[in-house]
């Protein structure tokens, strides 16, 4: 068994419910807490994607993804983990309301060893 990446108790989601779109809605800022540094850790990386659908007044669905990552080598500011994931491919914009976020959280511990942990959560971009 992998041992806790950031000594908290469980890996329940670690992303806020509630995330930040850019003015122009082409990016959304993601967070969430990130608990103690393991002084075993060498690297921490997160990755994000949020995705939208939406359902115009024709019929049609409009789809908008976006994708970030950040990396920290200590312990993250204020024990809270943030990225910003911007539209892919220059998709359609977003839309304040209801989206889905998946995160990954990888690090690298000194003996070598990595460990990989996913949450998902569904968001409201505002």
């Amino acid at each position: 068994m992998p041992p806790n990446l950031f000594k908290l108790p469980g890996m329940s989601p670690k992303i806020d419910d509630k995330l930040q779109l850019s003015t122009d809605k082409t990016s959304v800022a993601v967070a969430g807490p990130a608990g103690d540094w393991d002084t075993d850790n060498v690297l921490l990386g997160f990755s994000a994607v949020v995705s939208q659908v939406t359902l115009n007044p024709n019929g049609s669905r409009t789809h908008v993804t976006s994708m970030g990552w950040s990396k920290y080598t200590s312990q993250p500011p204020q024990n809270r983990w943030g990225l910003t994931a911007k539209i892919l491919d220059g998709g359609a914009p977003f839309e304040a309301g209801g989206a889905y976020c998946s995160a990954w959280a990888l690090y690298a511990d000194k003996d070598g060893g990595s460990w990989v942990y996913e949450w998902r959560l569904p968001v409201t971009l505002a």
